[in-house]
């Protein structure tokens, strides 16, 4: 029979007590550690937001001027180089992929950094409709330059009447 004595328990408690001790200590110091951590990741996030907001005037001008460079090489095509419709149909919906991406980005930094305005006026509303599909698309273009076919000799023909109206018409 192993006898216990009143220095052994009062061992034990001790070594119990420093365990304990060194477990506090250690969850203080992860939780510090984890406080450092968490500060830096709201650091960056609020330098990429900060970064977001400074650059939105020029990208989504880029974003907006490649987007409609895109929409017209497309109603070009469609019209003029039936067989390239398709590559500039997809190169105008990765145009429009990237302005809603510039918007939605904004979208972000703003939420990241809690605002609710943007430059003390409204955020601007991010783009809800994409490209009309592909078929309308076409049609739209084809219409739109068969449009401008037909009026463009009655639009001939008024500045001639105009011409001839002020006697500046030579008759050709």
């Amino acid at each position: 029979m192993t006898t216990v004595t009143v220095e052994t328990v009062q061992r034990a408690q001790d070594i119990a007590q420093q365990a304990a001790r060194k477990a506090e200590e250690a969850t203080r110091a992860l939780q510090a550690a984890q406080d450092v951590a968490e500060a830096e990741r709201q650091k960056r996030f609020t330098i990429w937001a900060e970064g977001i907001i400074s650059r939105f005037d020029g990208d989504l001008a880029t974003a907006e001027a490649a987007l409609t460079k895109a929409r017209r090489h497309f109603e070009r095509t469609a019209v003029h180089e039936p067989s390239e419709t398709v590559a500039s149909y997809l190169a105008w919906a990765r145009a429009w992929g990237q302005y809603r991406g510039v918007i939605t980005g904004l979208h972000q930094a703003l939420g990241r950094l809690k605002r609710e305005s943007f430059r003390g006026g409204a955020i601007p509303s991010s783009p809800t409709r994409g490209l009309p599909p592909y078929a309308e698309s076409v049609t739209a273009a084809i219409a739109a330059e068969a449009s401008m076919v037909m009026n463009e000799p009655d639009e001939r023909l008024h500045e001639r009447l105009a011409a001839i109206g002020e006697g500046t018409d030579d008759g050709r």
